[in-house]
């Protein structure tokens, strides 16, 4: 049996029993969800407890779950998503409710799998830049499946990178992008790079040029995503001397 829900990314879960003795543990991922293996399995409408700490040590208030009476529905499966990202297919057991969430939790499709278990659901709003989302399946009872996950297809381009500026001596270009796509700085033919830097978690970047720009060249910097989407370019004027 396992538990399946959502909290704050990075903090560890831990599940007990009624008795007070833990059953299972586990990390919340970074799009705020965890699975975790209860052993042993907890007894339908066993009450369990749940608090999460964070990597600082704090623990939260506990949170009581009482374990269904009914067996879950098998989570759904066979999933795919649409190329522009407004439409995910699968199969689900016949006549359940087939619910699509977005990394926040926030529900973007719902529909009831036809007699032969097949669904569509319609994306609202489309999901097109690597989303990870859940999908479960919710029984006559109100009783949900696991979530079965699928990650969305990439098709946007990163913002084009901003608060741009270039030290003194034309040397060091520093700015903001989208955390973990490539910035490139090009020289004024739009072709050369001067230099190249993946973007941190924080959003902010710091790029040498090779060789400095000094002579007043005006500079292009894009941002360009895991899946090869380029944004456009912002300018950059290098300083005179």
């Amino acid at each position: 049996l396992a538990l399946s829900g959502r909290g704050e990314p990075g903090a560890t879960v831990e599940v007990r029993d009624a008795n007070g003795t833990v059953i299972g543990t586990g990390v919340v991922g970074a799009n705020g969800t965890f699975l975790i293996d209860l052993a042993p399995a907890a007894q339908p409408g066993e009450l369990l407890s749940l608090v999460q700490t964070d990597p600082s040590g704090n623990a939260s208030v506990a949170t009581e779950y009482d374990v269904p009476l009914t067996t879950a529905p098998d989570s759904p499966s066979n999933l795919a998503i649409d190329a522009d990202g407004t439409t995910l297919t699968g199969t689900a057991p016949a006549g359940t409710r087939v619910e699509v969430h977005d990394a926040n939790g926030t529900l973007i499709g719902s529909v009831v799998a036809g007699p032969d278990g097949s669904f569509t659901v319609t994306l609202d709003p489309a999901q097109a830049n690597g989303e990870l989302l859940d999908v479960v399946a919710i029984d006559d009872s109100g009783v949900s499946s696991l979530p079965a996950q699928i990650t969305a297809p990439d098709i946007t381009a990163p913002a084009a990178p901003t608060e741009l500026v270039i030290n003194a001596d034309g040397s060091v270009v520093t700015g903001r992008a989208e955390p973990g796509s490539t910035v490139r700085v090009l020289a004024a033919d739009g072709t050369t790079v001067l230099g190249s830097v993946v973007v941190g978690a924080t959003g902010s970047f710091s790029i040498t040029l090779d060789p400095p720009q000094v002579d007043g060249e005006v500079l292009q910097v894009t941002a360009t995503d895991a899946a090869g989407n380029a944004s456009t370019a912002s300018n950059l004027t290098a300083p005179d001397i």
